[in-house]
């Protein structure tokens, strides 16, 4: 036996990446993991509580151009190669499932 599922829709997020290429990082490597783990310790700082605004203005400047991000669907780290502005263009969107039959 089974229960049906109806159609239902999934909202997603989509960044585009505006750049000419992407290298993966070599985690393994002491200089490329350290380059990464300043970067984005610079990212967090800049939503911390309590960062002066003129300091996270500061932080913003220095993360832009994009050097780095983390596919999260891969689990892993990139190096953006000549990111250009607008830099990220984020897209929300649904997207349609057309249900499922689980076994119970």
């Amino acid at each position: 036996s089974g229960v049906a599922v109806d159609p239902y829709n999934i909202p997603i997020s989509r960044l585009t990446l505006h750049a000419d290429s992407v290298q993966e990082v070599d985690t393994t490597d002491p200089k490329q993991w350290a380059e990464v783990l300043r970067y984005f310790a610079t990212q967090r700082d800049l939503v911390k509580p309590g960062i002066p605004f003129g300091k996270q203005i500061e932080d913003l400047l220095v993360l832009l151009p994009v050097r780095f991000v983390f596919d999260g669907n891969q689990g892993r780290y990139l190096r953006v190669l000549r990111n250009r502005f607008p830099y990220i263009t984020p897209k929300y969107e649904a997207i349609h499932h057309p249900g499922a039959i689980h076994l119970v």
